[in-house]
């Protein structure tokens, strides 16, 4: 991983920001509707995101960067602002919580049009594309709706080998782009289509490590999607061959790209992937687990790969991922997320008991464990950890633990209905905590 006090580093950071303001400020100032009613509010605003989109990931005030570009943006929107750039930060951050999926869709639709027209950067004109093909997608649009999704996804792909060979462009805000663009596409991306991407990545960003680390990866996926994910005796022939011929190049293009850049922790976890699928040995697994934890000691998702190698269904025992769970829970070294591991092996081992026809929640050992790693996390993290209370909810309901999922659901903050199955199904789980505990009394 960067130092971020490498003077390099900071270096390149400053030179990526400075293109952001360029390409996000300095476009409102070319080409920008703008009026002295709302030019204050939205040139803030767009300040706010160009320093968002560099330093906001790593920034403890996060949060706060959302909170002061949404009252910023309200206050142009009610002067009057027509301007598709600030419309496209409305549609992001500003709306009310009250408007439709589909209002909201259309807004990003609006944005994305306008900013077209107007003439912004190619990297303004992709993001606003894809967000309005996202949202338009996710408002489950029919018919008439569809035709727009594919005109602002294709567009958005358009843009982004366009924006690819742009070299005055950070190599970051590349990757991120490509990273976005790819999924998006998640599961349809058709192999003309991928082989244009890495022709383009290759021709103008063949010496950056993110690029074969980009294609590994995705070698890896499409292997897995040949194979598929059921037990070895569901896979054919022909799924056999593709599946080792892609982890073959896979595997060629992550240890190249680990050659280029041996600090980056998710090339190692790439490569977890790939002796998931080969199977060549442990040994393997742990020298890529070893090296991903050593660059970043919260990589939750290292640590669930390897329980995934693990599970019986590939290379290991119940036994064996109970104590890995156990290794992360005690932990003194890896933090964040990484002790909640031993809840996930219990969620992967209670699958196997459904297909045997059993509660695996009703074993009496293993609520002790998910509390315990639940309990000690919200403790040393607060409100930090608050996205995990889902979580936490669904195991005390799993496990019948009424009092404590009584407890816990005013804690969840803004509920994710679909998390519990729906909102109706979250209602459901609120009324049986009611009966239970009345029961009891």
């Amino acid at each position: 991983m960067k130092d971020p006090e490498d003077p390099d580093v900071k270096r390149e950071i400053e030179e990526r920001f400075q293109w952001n303001v360029r390409t996000i400020v300095g476009d409102y100032g070319r080409v920008g509707s703008q009026s002295a009613r709302w030019d204050e509010p939205v040139r803030k605003a767009l300040e706010l995101m160009a320093h968002f989109r560099v330093h906001g990931a790593v920034d403890a005030s996060r949060a706060s960067y959302s909170d002061s570009i949404r009252e910023l943006i309200r206050a142009a929107r009610a002067a009057g602002c027509d301007d598709p750039l600030a419309l496209y930060l409305y549609a992001r951050l500003g709306v009310p919580e009250t408007m439709t999926e589909k209002d909201r869709a259309q807004l990003y639709a609006e944005a994305a049009d306008g900013i077209e027209s107007r003439g912004y950067s190619p990297i303004r004109k992709f993001y606003a594309h894809l967000r309005a093909a996202e949202r338009l997608s996710a408002a489950n649009e029919r018919q008439q709706g569809q035709a727009a999704v594919h005109k602002h996804s294709t567009r958005a792909w358009d843009l982004c080998i366009e924006f690819i060979g742009d070299k005055a462009a950070p190599s970051e805000d590349v990757r991120e782009a490509v990273e976005e663009l790819v999924k998006y596409w998640s599961g349809r991306l058709q192999p003309k289509r991928y082989e244009a991407l890495e022709a383009a990545l290759l021709r103008h960003w063949g010496n950056e490590a993110w690029v074969y680390r980009f294609k590994g990866t995705h070698f890896k996926e499409f292997a897995w999607e040949a194979r598929g994910n059921g037990y070895a005796d569901t896979v054919s022939e022909e799924g056999w061959r593709l599946f080792s011929e892609r982890l073959e190049i896979a595997e060629r293009a992550l240890l190249k790209s680990w050659e280029m850049n041996p600090s980056d922790p998710e090339t190692a976890r790439a490569l977890m992937g790939v002796e998931l699928g080969q199977g060549r040995g442990r040994d393997r697994l742990e020298q890529w687990f070893s090296r991903a934890m050593k660059l970043n000691t919260n990589f939750y998702e290292a640590c669930s790969i390897k329980l995934t190698y693990l599970e019986p269904k590939w290379h290991g025992s119940a036994r064996q991922m109970l104590e890995f769970g156990r290794e992360c829970a005690r932990s003194k070294e890896w933090g964040w997320s990484v002790p909640l591991i031993i809840a996930e092996a219990h969620q992967s081992l209670a699958r196997y008991d459904q297909r045997e026809g059993q509660d695996y929640w009703a074993d009496p050992s293993v609520w002790p464990e998910i509390e315990s790693c639940f309990e000690a996390f919200f403790a040393r993290y607060g409100e930090q950890g608050l996205g995990w209370r889902h979580n936490y909810a669904r195991f005390a309901y799993k496990c019948r633990k009424w009092s404590v999922l009584r407890r816990e659901l005013p804690l969840l903050g803004k509920v994710n209905y679909d998390f519990f199955g729906g909102r109706e199904a979250f209602e459901q789980m609120k009324r049986e905590v009611e009966e239970h505990l009345s029961e009891t009394k």
